[in-house]
């Protein structure tokens, strides 16, 4: 299952789904997860594509302090799989930007970059995860996560295409 909590007023907001295996196995899949708690939408993007969504829900998230990836928030129930990118900005992305900007790194030039609060791209060794965003809300890595290196031909984002080649 793919369960997005959110929010703290008062409590959080949930929307879940049962996801297939070749959603969460075998391959990268591009997760995205929005909320505006104005409309009381949440929503779950799986490749660019809107996968499940939820409605009257309407729990803010401000003053967040702390917050949990890959694990239950009592660092239980641990995610075991690989996680590239992680990004937070302060309004709901719509399905276009998220299907634009899905294979690159925000920069300048991303339509809500004023709105980008964090950044991980978890390329660090050591302990610490450094913020990306003009923020610098650093994290620490618990557990035995590792940085994992892949080949040039398994790059699909993040890359630079060049009319070069070497000799």
């Amino acid at each position: 299952r793919v369960y997005w909590d959110a929010g703290y007023n008062g409590g959080y907001n949930r929307i879940d789904k049962a996801a297939v295996e070749s959603e969460y196995e075998g391959n990268w899949n591009h997760w995205a997860f929005t909320k505006n708690a104005v409309t009381g939408e949440m929503k779950i993007f799986l490749n660019g594509v809107l996968w499940h969504s939820g409605t009257n829900l309407t729990n803010t998230m401000t003053d967040i302090v702390q917050f949990t990836i890959g694990a239950a928030c009592t660092w239980g129930n641990y995610y075991h799989g690989d996680i590239d990118d992680f990004q937070i900005f302060n309004v709901a992305l719509d399905a276009s930007t998220i299907q634009q900007w899905m294979y690159q790194l925000p920069n300048e030039t991303h339509p809500f970059y004023n709105q980008l609060q964090l950044l991980y791209t978890f390329d660090e060794t050591g302990g610490i995860v450094i913020d990306h965003s003009p923020n610098s809300h650093d994290g620490f890595i618990s557990g035995d996560a590792q940085l994992l290196l892949h080949a040039p031909n398994e790059i699909f984002k993040n890359f630079t295409t060049l009319d070069q080649r070497p000799q």
